[in-house]
C-alpha cells in the first residue's frame, strides 16, 4: 500500500486537491470534492462492475458552520479557553500537549537540517 497525506495550512493557494478526500485501491477508488458552505460530490469507481465510469453521488453543503476552517476553529478553542477561564478549568488542549507540538517541531527541525531522523522530547 503506497499513501500520502497532506496537511497544508495558512498556504494562499495550495496545490491540488485542497478540499478533496480520496481513497485509491486495488478494489476500487472513491474521491470526495467539497468546499465550505457549498454542495460537494462523491465518485466511487468499483474494480468489478462492467461500467467503470464513476457513480456520483451528490451531497448537501454543511449546515453547521462551527466545523469549517481554521478560524472556527480558533473561535472554538478561544472559547473553550475563556470557559476554562471563567470556571478555573484546565483547558485541552493544554500546556503539556502545547510543549508536545513544539518538542515535534523541534524534532522536525533537527531532522531536515541533519538529514537523519531525531528523536522527538517526551520528558516534560
Amino acid at each position: 500500500m503506497i499513501g500520502r497525506v497532506s496537511g497544508l495550512y495558512g498556504i494562499v493557494h495550495p496545490p491540488l486537491p485542497m478540499m478533496q478526500f480520496g481513497v485509491y485501491g486495488t478494489k476500487g477508488s472513491l474521491q470526495a470534492e467539497f468546499t465550505d458552505n457549498e454542495p460537494g460530490e462523491i465518485r466511487i469507481v468499483l474494480d468489478k462492475t462492467e461500467d467503470l465510469r464513476p457513480t456520483v453521488v451528490p451531497f448537501d453543503p454543511e449546515r453547521d458552520r462551527s466545523a469549517y476552517g481554521h478560524g472556527a476553529t480558533v473561535i472554538r478553542y478561544m472559547r473553550h479557553f475563556q470557559q476554562c477561564q471563567d470556571r478555573g478549568l484546565e483547558p485541552s488542549p493544554g500546556v503539556l500537549d502545547g510543549a508536545k507540538s513544539a518538542a515535534a517541531g523541534v524534532a522536525a527541525w533537527e531532522s531536515i537540517h541533519s538529514g537523519q531522523a531525531a528523536e522527538v522530547c517526551n520528558e516534560f
